[in-house]
């Protein structure tokens, strides 16, 4: 599954994210985070299958300006 940014139209663009995401531990699990697009090619993620929870954020290291517009900025792999 893509996580997307959408419509980032600020003139430095996107610098980094951070995201945490919740589920039913019965019903879904979170194999895997990827990253995405480049420049957010790499991730940090911290996955408790026990609790249902992911956090997981990244960052560009090149200086502003980032992207804009749409971009996916990581990938997670779904069983259930």
């Amino acid at each position: 599954m893509d996580v997307r940014v959408r419509n980032v139209d600020d003139p430095d663009g996107l610098g980094a994210y951070d995201f945490s995401l919740f589920w039913n531990p019965g019903v879904v699990d979170v194999l895997g985070i990827v990253g995405g697009d480049a420049p957010f090619t790499s991730v940090t993620a911290n996955v408790n299958h026990a609790l249902g929870r992911a956090l997981f954020n990244g960052y560009q290291s090149q200086p502003p300006p980032g992207p804009t517009g749409d971009m996916v900025v990581a990938r997670l792999t779904l069983r259930g």
